[in-house]
């Protein structure tokens, strides 16, 4: 094996932290789950965020706030713009 080849695999992650474990145990006992992003300065990253959930994020309007919200199964993902 090169050098750069074990170079790589020596940066790449060896697995799920405690946290991420934790994340998936919730994840599977839940029957819902939301994930939230708040002070988004640009409009895009709301998007970027809400479309890892389903591609056809919705965009919601009040009087205080813009956000984008998207739902795919028992997954929930919000983001607020600034």
């Amino acid at each position: 094996m090169n050098k750069r080849m074990k170079k790589k695999q020596s940066t790449r992650p060896r697995g799920l932290s405690q946290e991420e474990k934790l994340v998936l145990e919730l994840y599977r006992k839940c029957d819902n789950v939301h994930f939230f992003k708040y002070d988004e300065t640009n409009a895009l990253d709301c998007f970027d965020f809400t479309d890892l959930v389903e591609v056809t994020s919705e965009v919601n309007l009040s009087e205080s706030y813009v956000w984008t919200e998207a739902t795919k199964g028992k997954i929930e993902a919000s983001a607020f713009l600034k």
